[in-house]
């Protein structure tokens, strides 16, 4: 019975930890000792991103903006074409954690991952989370859930690998959804961006200066 309590109090523990290094960390309210956060994909440089046209040679054109209010068309392609567009913004990951009741000396950590869309492989979501329980057995099977967050956030800024020339090839049906993303993403970013006025001597938002001048 006390080394049960034990085993829950480590686990408790941990993610107590990890839930005041990230605020943003959700407790499904079925199990306390699973939580799931979102990880930015926000590359240190754009990544080359490549939607191969699709067996009908159909490819879908998104809108010119997020506020021209024109929809996306479709267009005729030669079946063989391959479109690229650079991105500084892909979606987040969906990253589940589970503790079992045997964690950490016993039980690695389920450690779950997804993307929607679904920009980056099955094969290559796999790879990460295997990463995982890697690092646990690395680490003597001991506390691992911060290592891990900290290793996927790192591999985010470049994209996974992507960043650094790879290609990352993406089926056109996910074309608008990842462009409509990327400028959402960029357009905020900019909006809160700020500079020192030098009327008010205080901070000011960039889009406010643009407006004014």
């Amino acid at each position: 019975m006390t080394s049960l309590l034990t085993m829950e109090d480590e686990r408790q523990e941990e993610l107590d930890c990890i839930a005041a290094i990230f605020p943003e960390i959700l407790v499904d309210p079925k199990n306390p000792f699973s939580v799931s956060m979102e990880i930015p994909v926000h590359p240190s440089s754009p990544v080359k991103v490549l939607f191969p046209a699709s067996s009908d040679g159909l490819v879908p054109t998104p809108p010119l903006s997020t506020h021209s209010g024109q929809e996306g068309k479709t267009a005729m392609v030669p079946a063989n074409a391959v479109e690229s567009q650079n991105l500084s913004y892909l979606p987040s990951l969906q990253l589940r954690i589970t503790l079992p009741g045997e964690y950490p000396e016993k039980k690695a950590p389920v450690f779950e991952l997804s993307a929607t869309p679904a920009w980056l492989s099955r094969k290559h979501l796999d790879e990460l989370q295997g990463k995982g329980e890697e690092m646990w057995e690395e680490a003597g099977r001991s506390s691992v859930v911060y290592g891990y967050i900290d290793f996927l956030q790192q591999e985010a800024e470049h994209a996974f690998g992507f960043a650094e020339g790879g290609n990352l090839e993406v089926p056109q049906d996910f074309k608008i959804s990842l462009l409509d993303y990327d400028i959402k993403a960029t357009q905020a970013a900019f909006e809160k961006e700020t500079f020192d006025c030098g009327v008010c001597l205080g901070r000011q938002p960039v889009w406010e200066a643009l407006c004014t001048y």
